[in-house]
């Protein structure tokens, strides 16, 4: 408002507002990116050695959210190809999540791959 009280362009401001939402929702994807990366890190082990219980399950919740954050971000950036890895990645932790015992070796091997598809995504985003 100062701006335009000022006798400022509209315009610039706009685009100045179009910038600093650029940049917040790029913070706030890496932020993400990062909890994604540590709470795989943190499943895996006991995904993989059937060491189910409690912070498991809590850590899968954890990821289910942050995902559709990030699914609902990407949509407002137009970024179809990072919707599809949201959901695609939802996806096998809601398997993981219905059938944790035994481990899926299939899903064993996709968390980490996911991971780097996320941090391949926010690079290509740059």
């Amino acid at each position: 408002m100062r701006v335009i009280g000022f006798g400022g362009d509209r315009e610039e401001m706009w685009r100045d507002i179009h910038a600093a939402s650029k940049q917040l929702n790029m913070r706030k994807l890496r932020a993400d990116i990062r909890l994604i990366d540590a709470l795989v890190r943190e499943i895996l082990p006991d995904y993989e050695n059937g060491a189910i219980g409690e912070d498991f399950f809590s850590y899968i919740d954890k990821l289910l959210n942050t995902l559709g954050g990030i699914e609902r971000r990407a949509q407002r950036l137009g970024e179809p190809n990072l919707v599809d890895l949201c959901q695609l990645s939802e996806n096998i932790l809601t398997d993981i999540k219905e059938r944790p015992s035994p481990p899926n070796l299939r899903n064993v091997g996709a968390l980490p791959k996911l991971v780097t598809g996320f941090k391949f995504a926010l690079s290509a985003m740059n």
